[in-house]
């Protein structure tokens, strides 16, 4: 990258993390300039905007900085430090595809607050009785979903 180091970046997903893909009418809520990259500011109107737009944004920096083509889609299932010397091996899952690993010097994790991992569907008294779906409300990302139920 610019900087002289050699990055790879695990992205679960796809590139805009939560911005990519959520619940039905997703957006920003607080003022633009608290999403946007310092080089880069959102155009004026942009606050409170919607997520897919926040998506497009991240996506074409990427893409104009060279990021996207240092991007893995994989989970990250493990980071080991090594017994022996500095670094890391991580362990990743890419989509279809059986685990593998590689050695890396450094580790950053940057998750954000919004990770989307393990999703939590609480059991109430009675859920049993539901007939309709049971979904996270971030799988809630089409109006359409609620037809009907």
């Amino acid at each position: 990258m610019a900087e002289g180091h050699d990055v790879t970046i695990f992205e679960a997903s796809e590139i805009g993390g939560v911005w990519a893909n959520n619940y039905h009418g997703y957006g920003v809520q607080t003022p633009s300039s608290l999403y946007e990259f310092p080089d880069a500011p959102l155009p004026k109107g942009s606050d409170y905007t919607a997520g897919t737009k926040i998506k497009e944004y991240i996506t074409d920096y990427a893409t104009k900085h060279g990021v996207s083509q240092n991007i893995r889609l994989a989970r990250v299932n493990a980071i080991i430090p090594k017994d022996t010397e500095q670094g890391y091996i991580v362990a990743f899952c890419p989509d279809g595809e059986n685990a593998k690993s590689e050695d890396f010097d450094w580790v950053i994790c940057a998750t954000g607050v919004y990770w989307q991992g393990d999703k939590y569907i609480p059991d109430w008294d009675g859920s049993d009785q539901f007939k309709g779906d049971k979904i996270h409300a971030c799988d809630f990302i089409n109006q359409s979903q609620a037809k009907g139920n």
